[in-house]
């Protein structure tokens, strides 16, 4: 009954965001050219990211590979089990376990609203935006494959009751992988990243990150190994898309005999300090 009241919950939210782009193409026949993009770009990206990913989970589901779902238990209890400390608070509510699996749900969607707003307001760094995004998921599935991980809902049957004393060991799961780290929590790490240059992007972001964090423990997909691990392999993503990580070592070089760095931002970061002093030791160029 919920699973189906979250999927139309979704639909229903897309349908309506279209919907509100095909009036404002009404109202604003100036803005026609952008919103057509809008509708060219985002409107096949949801449906086809779904069924390409529903396809890579099944797969993926069907090799029944031993997963690492104890190990990650026992890291949590280093810090009292957070997975299923929140679980089990979200879980006692009906309004919250809806509020958070719709959360949980609605991952792909707010990607592609973030890459509409970059169609809309920047878009010659749309296609890297999307990269990230792509990446995002793509590179997921390797890292599945190096550290197989379900989640507790599916390792534990008493999830989001503590199981008890359990032994170290792989187990041997058919369930959807999940993985270490959570595709979610980068995910939304890369939305407030994106969102960062509006101060209403930065409040939307932070939200939705808090929210995924909380969503993706509390529905029993991930551990809270796997949304710690989810932070550097988010700036990996960047790094990797191109994204603006490389603008904060990039220098400029200032021909006036010696090698100076241009203006750096306050929070250049200490990657960005050791290229300068090396750029700055390298022999001229003749």
């Amino acid at each position: 009954m919920i699973q189906t009241i979250l999927l139309n919950s979704t639909s229903i939210l897309f349908a309506a965001l279209m919907l509100a782009l095909g009036a404002r193409w009404f109202i604003a026949p100036s803005e026609r050219g952008r919103i057509e993009k809008l509708f060219v770009v985002c409107c096949p990206i949801v449906p086809l990211s779904l069924w390409i990913v529903g396809h890579v989970l099944a797969a993926l589901t069907s090799l029944s590979m031993p997963v690492m779902d104890l190990y990650a238990y026992h890291v949590g209890g280093w810090i009292g089990y957070p997975s299923f400390r929140i679980a089990g608070l979200v879980q006692a509510h009906l309004w919250s376990r809806l509020l958070f699996e719709f959360v949980y749900d609605t991952f792909t969607l707010i990607a592609v609203l973030v890459i509409g707003v970059y169609l809309w307001h920047r878009p010659k760094e749309t296609g890297r935006v999307a990269l990230a995004f792509f990446l995002n998921l793509t590179l997921a599935v390797g890292f599945y494959l190096i550290f197989p991980i379900c989640g507790p809902k599916y390792a534990f049957p008493t999830f989001p009751h503590l199981p008890g004393v359990v032994p170290i060991r792989t187990l041997i799961l058919k369930a959807p992988p999940n993985g270490m780290p959570s595709a979610h929590v980068s995910n939304a790490l890369l939305v407030l990243w994106f969102l960062r240059r509006w101060r209403s992007g930065r409040i939307a972001g932070t939200v939705f990150a808090i929210l995924t964090a909380v969503a993706v423990m509390s529905t029993g997909e991930h551990y809270f190994v796997d949304v710690l691990a989810a932070v550097p392999y988010a700036g990996l993503v960047l790094y990797l898309s191109g994204g603006e990580t490389c603008a904060l070592i990039q220098f400029k070089v200032v021909r006036t005999g010696t090698r100076k760095p241009a203006r750096m931002a306050p929070n250049v970061t200490f990657v960005s300090r050791i290229l300068f002093i090396i750029n700055r030791y390298l022999p001229d160029e003749q």
